[in-house]
């Protein structure tokens, strides 16, 4: 992925084995955007990584397979009168946050805090309680977007939320310590597009 361009310098994130490549290396413009290829339905219930691949072997459980579809990594954001309103409001089941912090459905949320203060809880739980608003034939879709945490955490995570049955409308998005840096950065984006 081009990150830099100078008149006789290009600049890229390796995203796959970077000894195939060495300085002085030409390159060539494929006049296409970062992305990834998509299939919700293939999707949902799987942990993949963020460039799309899968990282678990199971079958999905959904019978409809529509159309995969390409999602570019780098759009340009909606102006503001082009959004639509965040108007449905969205449950946590943690009445401390429920109470004091509104959120809306469809809103991005990022979640701050030191070591070990309870992050992960706070996204599983909510995660969780969407089991309810399925039952109810509005659900939500739950992307769980993983930075540099141990595969056992990842493995851990998964294994909980296919136990209390809510991977059926989940996807984990997992890079792991040991990927490259590049990996890790397109984390987020690939979380936030397939979002969108």
């Amino acid at each position: 992925m081009v990150i830099g361009i100078e008149s006789n310098v290009c600049i890229v994130a390796i995203l796959g084995d970077y000894t195939l490549c060495a300085v002085d290396d030409k390159v060539k413009k494929t006049n296409k955007l970062m992305g990834l290829d998509f299939n919700i339905q293939k999707t949902l219930g799987r942990v993949i990584n963020s460039v799309g691949e899968y990282l678990t072997s199971e079958n999905s459980n959904n019978t409809k397979l529509g159309g995969t579809v390409r999602l570019n990594l780098e759009t340009m954001a909606p102006g503001i009168i082009d959004r639509r309103g965040v108007n449905v409001p969205i449950q946590t089941g943690i009445v401390g946050i429920d109470s004091m912090v509104p959120l809306g459905r469809g809103q991005r949320e990022l979640i701050i805090g030191d070591k070990q203060s309870g992050k992960t809880v706070i996204a599983i739980d909510t995660i969780l309680n969407q089991k309810f608003t399925m039952i109810a034939n509005i659900g939500v879709i739950c992307i769980y977007v993983s930075i540099g945490q141990r595969m056992s955490s990842i493995t851990r995570i998964h294994n909980l939320l296919k136990k209390k049955s809510s991977m059926s409308y989940s996807i984990i998005i997992s890079t792991v310590a040991s990927d490259q840096a590049s990996l890790q950065y397109l984390a987020p984006y690939t979380g936030c597009v397939i979002g969108e």
